[in-house]
């Protein structure tokens, strides 16, 4: 499977540095890609809600800031009360495996480690997980 040269692609990462990173990375998987990047959970649901969840894939860390939601509770929020469900979005965290596992059970389609892979890596796996998504909720990925 091909990724969608019009995937839309939100991140969600309280570390300005590490936001500008993911960006870059994601632009470097392709840079027709539309990649927005916000600092928080209330920042998240904010822009989702005002863009009616158009969104195909989202990255979420784990620690989001003392004032925010864990990244494991918005992928639990997103998944069960916004009804998201043909949206890949993948945990991040720089800890345990256990964390990779809260992630999963919270809703995620996958959890990276961080430092996240290179382009190459990312679009592979990337790809799989949108097939994966496409194959089991159906949609249009790209078109969602």
């Amino acid at each position: 499977m091909q990724t969608p040269p019009d995937l839309r692609v939100l991140v969600v990462e309280d570390s300005t540095t590490q936001r500008k990173f993911m960006v870059k990375q994601l632009k470097a998987c392709s840079p027709t890609w539309s990649v927005t990047a916000v600092q928080d959970s209330g920042e998240c649901i904010r822009y989702l809600l005002a863009h009616d969840f158009a969104f195909d894939l989202l990255f979420v860390d784990m620690h989001l800031g003392e004032d925010s939601l864990s990244g494991c509770d918005l992928v639990e929020n997103l998944r069960n009360a916004h009804k998201m469900i043909t949206q890949v979005i993948i945990g991040m965290n720089r800890d345990s495996a256990a964390i990779a596992t809260q992630f999963l059970v919270a809703g995620a389609d996958s959890a990276w480690k961080k430092p996240l892979p290179g382009p190459l890596v990312m679009l592979s796996r990337i790809n799989m997980l949108l097939h994966i998504r496409r194959c089991l909720y159906g949609g249009v990925v790209g078109l969602l």
